[in-house]
């Protein structure tokens, strides 16, 4: 997932990927605790996906998995990658170990939402695709009270956000994923080509959001 960010906000690497609790910690996968076990890795060195110097999913057994990997940067240079079991109704992070957090350095409170642009080449009206409605189902962000903040309804014009985040000017918000991957399980084994039986563990991308967008709200929609 790309970022793309409203001027007035930063969004780095949440505390679920930093060497302690705090904000300010240093940015460390590797000496972070995760709350429930997941793999933390950094996506400038391990990509999950493959690269120049990594065989990518090669290198994870199901018994890694939820796996997430994020680099160290911020706003529109920052990149997230996911790798889940389908079967699944869990989260990555908690609401206080975000994957993401939000830097407010306004003097003003600003209320922020999560949408969803650009949804990946395996989302569409195609039989071997997921809608955009189970692709932001299966796929989305809280907030530190554990509200979900991001896109609920990509049908509507605008798509809606039922919640936003209220962020105090010099706070940080921690914001995580939920993911569910049981209730659009067959839409998801479809769009990802996974075939034969069913006890055979296999392993299969599918590239649901390709960008998300953290912005403040403005009326129904959210600043670019």
């Amino acid at each position: 997932m790309r970022v793309v960010v409203d001027e007035k906000l930063t969004l780095e690497p949440g505390i679920l990927f930093r060497d302690g609790s705090s904000a300010g910690d240093t940015f460390d996968p590797t000496a972070s605790t995760a709350p429930d076990g997941e793999t933390l890795q950094d996506q400038d060195s391990n990509s999950l996906f493959g690269g120049n110097t990594n065989a990518g999913l090669e290198n994870i057994t199901p018994g890694d998995v939820p796996a997430a990997a994020i680099n160290d940067a911020v706003d529109g240079n920052l990149f997230l990658e996911t790798a889940v079991a389908l079967g699944a109704d869990d989260k990555i992070g908690d609401s206080s170990n975000g994957v993401f957090q939000v830097r407010n350095d306004t003097n003003s409170s600003q209320d922020i939402a999560i949408r969803f642009p650009t949804f990946g080449p395996d989302v569409g009206a195609g039989g071997t695709q997921v809608t955009e409605t189970e692709a932001v189902e299966t796929f989305r962000f809280f907030d530190s009270s554990d509200t979900q903040i991001s896109t609920d309804d990509p049908t509507a014009s605008p798509p809606t956000v039922d919640n936003v985040v209220t962020v105090s000017p010099g706070n940080v918000e921690q914001i995580y994923v939920d993911y569910n991957t049981k209730t659009h399980e067959d839409a998801l084994e479809t769009a990802a080509g996974i075939t034969g039986d069913p006890f055979q563990q296999q392993t299969a991308t599918v590239d649901l959001v390709d960008t998300i967008k953290v912005g403040v709200e403005d009326g129904n929609d959210v600043s670019p």
